[in-house]
């Protein structure tokens, strides 16, 4: 998740992105009128009123049966994303209406969606019906962060309240109340074994608590900045936390002792995940660069420096060998694992945010956009396969469901939505990777 820094900036730059296209807009149709005569400016979007009257007078379009097929799947997607995609909204009102959403995830099994908000509510929804099943209250504060345990019976979530609380998913009744940081809790993670649960604050450490009873199982130490996020190895033996500091440790779950320190970022550390085979992980950094790095021995394996501003987050693929990052130049690169080779590039051009995540099979990959769209890319025929429209403002967060059939985004409008894959028809590519 990016800190608040970040989201204002991205807001910055999209309110100047904003005001720069309103203004070449304005040009661009008053040219428009001088050249069309009698005719009235034409919707740059598109999707005004009398847009199906114009595609279907324009001859370029009717001789064109390619794009013509394209715009008539254009609007078969607009009309999906707002009858179908959104998720039931609470009885209280238009779910926009309870802020930000500031945390999202997907149910490892059940099919159950789950959100954070910065009313300090958590949602859950059913990933089949899209029917909303329990708002959680309990929170004072914003929702930083949600997770669900291994078998999806559980959700922990941490807030800026410094309280981490775990719910029954099934009731939506809160089950403990985990005290204990001293300051905002940023991140949240269930080990894969079920058994322990993971919060990092900003208070500069990590708890690792007993998942069943609540109990601090233990406290980490050494961190001097506050800590943006803590992830588990596959295993469960592990666990990494990395910090505004530039600093990213590795940890011992057993004991809580510090088995290796990750030196070289010169900056804040804003993402850090392990590789599915445990023996490397990754982290991104303000610093430009993504960093992999040899678990073992903590030594850094290699350096990835393709983006030119900061890098907000990187993963590594299911098959190991490739690692996706996304970074504030609006691109996503992969690149090879061990040779550090550049493999591809999704361009966005102006529109490509900060979300962006590869699906659990590594096939498809997903990104939002400040044009307020998803774009879905397949990764073996290099083309952007969907653009899924609905959202009225930045994507900033993105999930797959396990099954990879279903794509979940969050925006800054306060809504989510769900969207099915895999897609059968096939688009044009709008932007492409390069």
């Amino acid at each position: 998740m990016m800190n608040d820094a970040i989201t204002r900036e991205v807001i910055a730059e999209s309110v100047a992105l904003a005001q720069q296209n309103a203004t070449e807009d304005a040009s661009d149709d008053e040219m428009a009128q001088s050249d069309a005569g009698d005719e009235g400016p034409a919707d740059p979007t598109g999707n005004g009123p009398d847009a199906a009257t114009s595609e279907s007078d324009n001859d370029d379009s009717m001789q064109d049966p390619e794009r013509a097929r394209y715009e008539g799947e254009e609007k078969k997607t607009m009309d999906y994303a707002l009858s179908d995609s959104l998720l039931q909204t609470p009885d209280d009102g238009d779910l926009g209406r309870k802020g930000g959403v500031f945390a999202l995830a997907y149910s490892p099994v059940g099919n159950k969606i789950a959100a954070g908000f910065e009313d300090a509510t958590a949602l859950i929804w059913s990933g089949e019906t899209r029917r909303l099943l329990h708002t959680l209250t309990g929170h004072d504060s914003a929702i930083c962060s949600v997770a669900f345990s291994p078998d999806g019976t559980r959700l922990v979530t941490g807030s800026r309240d410094e309280l981490v609380i775990i719910w029954d998913v099934s009731t939506g009744s809160r089950l403990k109340v985990l005290r204990g940081h001293e300051g905002f809790v940023n991140c949240v993670a269930y080990s894969p074994n079920g058994r322990l649960i993971a919060s990092a604050s900003v208070d500069s450490t990590v708890k690792l608590w007993d998942a069943e009873t609540g109990a601090i199982h233990a406290t980490t130490d050494g961190h001097e900045a506050m800590v943006m996020s803590v992830a588990f190895s596959s295993d469960s033996q592990r666990i990494v936390s990395a910090s505004a500091e530039g600093v990213a440790f590795l940890w011992d779950t057993i004991d809580g002792q510090r088995t290796s320190t990750l030196h070289g970022h010169e900056g804040v550390i804003y993402s850090t995940a392990f590789s599915p085979h445990n023996t490397r992980l990754v982290t991104s950094s303000d610093d430009g660069s993504a960093k992999v790095w040899d678990t073992i021995s903590g030594d850094e394996y290699m350096t990835l420096r393709e983006h030119q501003g900061s890098v907000w987050a990187a993963v590594f693929s299911a098959d190991d060998k490739r690692v996706l990052s996304v970074g504030s130049e609006r691109t996503v690169k992969i690149c090879d694992s061990y040779s550090a080779e550049l493999i591809d590039t999704i361009d966005g051009g102006d529109d490509l945010a900060n979300a962006a995540t590869f699906s659990a099979d590594g096939k498809y990959i997903a990104a939002g956009g400040e044009d307020h769209t998803v774009s879905v890319w397949d990764t073996d025929t290099r083309r952007c396969i969907r653009q899924f429209r609905g959202h009225q403002d930045n994507i900033n967060r993105i999930s797959f469901s396990p099954d990879n059939k279903c794509l979940v985004s969050a925006s800054d409008d306060g809504t989510v939505r769900l969207w099915k894959l895999p897609v059968e028809a096939v688009q044009p590519a709008v932007a492409g990777m390069t």
